[in-house]
């Protein structure tokens, strides 16, 4: 077996040996099936992190000049995201705030300094005073001397679209760049959770059971590269993760964050799981899956879906039956969004695309329309979690009946051999087709 090891000696050379952990378990899977663990490596459990916390996110500027501000300011942290009940949120941060001061100090080293300054000279409760640069944009407009105030750049759109021949619409836009002090009082993090989580033999316990090969060979591997370390420092960052509830934490994710060397069991048996509902065609099944492994709990059973009529002959007992699944799913699918307003149901057709086909929002610009994309992607989340996914699942699953391939021959042959008594008639037309 020395072989392996001098592909791995030129593949550890390499920088990233977290990377490298995870490329040597794929590549040596096939070679593991005889191989005994020399040394076992300790699973973390979750302890509480009381380190204070701003909660904003941000992207590096590293060019400031143009504005109009102090020469001496030449870097700062766009803020690109604010945590909700933050310090930041609570002190009002805003998303495209550019910070350029921490209590006195300017923003030199942003990647390191900054955060460092947070964790190790603050605690919580502690005040941290932020110099930020605020654009702020107001556009009035007017039309047949009536002030309409207005949002956004669409909202001139509309305006032009709706304007008459011959009426005048004069636009007004003022912009203002100004240096903004904002006090914060740092606090925990939002969602640090309190109370015990279950243990990962509760989460899967069919994955617990099983044995892997790779698991061994992983082990001996980490051990003959010295890894130890590097591979205990990723179980730590993932301890201190799962601290945080936010509110989108699946258990498979957990799981696998807690014990990274199961994660391809936890995989290979989830994947082979689906695959054979696929291959048998069980949507109402598959659906259910799909919802255990977003930790949702579906309260519909598949086999309580409403059931097509069997063997019925006359087309409106399959047209009742359609009429049932439509509505019924149309039920669940309002006590999903039941939350949420008609405005911002329509605010997430309109901007969902546009946000998951564009994600990066790291790229720096003065300009409202950034802020906006960022802006719309808080919102987004937020209303996300106002989403009863349950019901949502649940929607799908009686809606899947209309792909019953039983029923749909029925109604296929129902339609075929159907001869009405009288053909039918509509007023006003004539004519054979």
């Amino acid at each position: 077996m020395d072989w392996y090891k001098k592909v791995l000696i030129s593949l550890q050379t390499r920088k990233n040996k977290i990377l490298f952990i995870f490329i040597i378990i794929q590549l040596l899977a096939a070679c593991a099936s005889h191989v005994k663990p020399i040394v076992s490596l300790p699973q973390q459990t979750a302890s509480l992190d009381e380190k204070p916390f701003l909660g904003i996110g941000y992207s590096v500027v590293d060019n400031l000049k143009g504005l109009p501000i102090p020469d001496t300011l030449s870097k700062g942290l766009r803020v690109t995201h604010l945590v909700p009940e933050s310090a930041a949120h609570h002190a009002g941060l805003k998303i495209g705030d550019i910070i350029v001061s921490y209590d006195t100090h300017e923003i030199t080293d942003p990647v390191h300094s900054f955060r460092e300054y947070i964790q190790t000279a603050k605690k919580i409760g502690d005040p941290l005073i932020l110099e930020v640069i605020r654009k702020s944009t107001k556009m009035t407009a007017r039309q047949n001397e009536e002030k309409i105030p207005l949002q956004n750049i669409d909202s001139i759109k509309e305006m032009i679209n709706s304007q008459l021949p011959g009426s005048q619409i004069t636009v007004s836009i003022d912009k203002e760049i100004r240096i903004q002090t904002i006090h914060v009082v740092l606090s925990a993090k939002p969602g640090t959770l309190r109370t015990p989580l279950p243990e990962n033999k509760q989460l899967y316990p069919e994955f617990e059971n099983i044995h892997d090969p790779t698991i061994d060979l992983s082990l001996n591997l980490i051990h003959d590269f010295h890894l130890e370390s590097t591979y205990e420092k990723i179980l730590a960052q993932f301890d201190k993760d799962e601290q945080w509830d936010d509110r989108f934490r699946l258990n498979l994710v957990r799981y696998i964050h807690r014990d990274p060397l199961r994660a391809f069991t936890a995989a290979d048996q989830t994947c082979n799981h689906l695959q054979k509902q696929i291959e048998k065609k069980e949507l109402s099944k598959l659906l259910s899956s799909v919802a255990g492994l977003l930790d949702e709990k579906i309260a519909i059973k598949p086999d309580a879906l409403p059931s097509p009529p069997k063997g019925g002959k006359s087309p409106k007992e399959h047209f009742r039956f359609i009429e049932i699944i439509i509505n019924t799913s149309l039920q669940y699918r309002n006590q999903a969004f039941q939350k949420i307003t008609k405005a911002d149901q329509q605010f997430l057709v309109h901007n969902l695309y546009d946000i998951l086909m564009n994600p990066d929002g790291s790229t720096f610009s003065m300009t409202e329309e950034e802020n906006q994309a960022d802006e719309s992607l808080q919102k987004i989340t937020a209303l996300s979690h106002k989403i009863d996914y349950a019901s949502l699942i649940s929607a799908a699953m009686i809606l899947s009946r209309l792909a019953d391939e039983t029923w749909l021959a029925d109604f296929e042959a129902c339609m075929m051999d159907y001869k009405p008594d009288k053909l039918a008639s509509i007023p006003g037309v004539q004519g054979d087709i």
